[in-house]
């Protein structure tokens, strides 16, 4: 309880400090669907409950490494009728970095059902690493930067059959723990409910910039 009392100050902090990147997303789609992420003011929000949390200490053995960096916060707001789903998507696609030390965690303050919650496709994260989507509520899948230098993201959900597609109920105090690079999706809410979702961004001593590895 004082580890959520902590986690919940932290976001609210978020919600009344909104970030040179917050924004609403799938815009046209019925509901309220906000995140913020990347505020560079939120560390100090944040530090007390990632200090009592264990969380560094999660990565660290997932990793067998000691090293464990922050690297951002995310919150995301979903309420007011039947959200949309979040379009099938790969973190890294929108971050110029590469490296297995990558870990995200993400927990909500409400249950989620399984019916609800955010899915994966486990092993997606080996590649390949796939166009972003732009999160256009007319079309999910329109490609963040078009030009070619990564695929399309596949129609999953046309063809959830052909996919290998986990998800988990949680309740407040449950974190589920991915690599960034994992196709993920889904989470929508239903008319009624809603959800209040915090996510954080680590890494470890084998990420870098662009991917590019010293030939050394």
């Amino acid at each position: 309880p004082e580890q959520m009392r902590l986690a919940r100050e932290g976001y609210d902090w978020s919600l009344a400090n909104r970030g040179p990147l917050a924004f609403d997303v799938m815009q046209g789609t019925p509901g309220r669907f906000y995140t913020d992420t990347n505020n560079p003011k939120a560390f100090g929000a944040y530090q007390p409950f990632l200090e009592a949390s264990g969380l560094p200490d999660v990565a660290a053995t997932l990793w067998d490494r000691d090293e464990v960096w922050f690297f951002y916060e995310q919150i995301f707001v979903k309420e007011g009728g039947d959200t949309a789903r979040t379009p099938w998507h790969q973190d890294t696609s929108y971050a110029p970095i590469d490296g297995s030390h990558l870990m995200a965690f993400w927990m909500s303050f409400e249950p989620v059902a399984q019916a609800q919650a955010l899915e994966f496709i486990p092993g997606t994260h080996h590649g390949p690493l796939y166009d972003g989507s732009k999160l256009d509520g007319a079309d999910p899948l329109a490609p963040l930067y078009g030009d070619g230098s990564m695929p399309r993201l596949p129609n999953v959900d046309a063809e959830r059959d052909k996919w290998n597609i986990v998800a988990f109920a949680t309740e407040p105090g449950d974190v589920i723990a991915f690599h960034p690079s994992v196709l993920h999706g889904g989470a929508e809410t239903l008319k009624g409910t809603s959800r209040h979702t915090l996510t954080f961004k680590v890494f470890g001593p084998d990420v870098l910039p662009d991917g590019v590895l010293d030939p050394l």
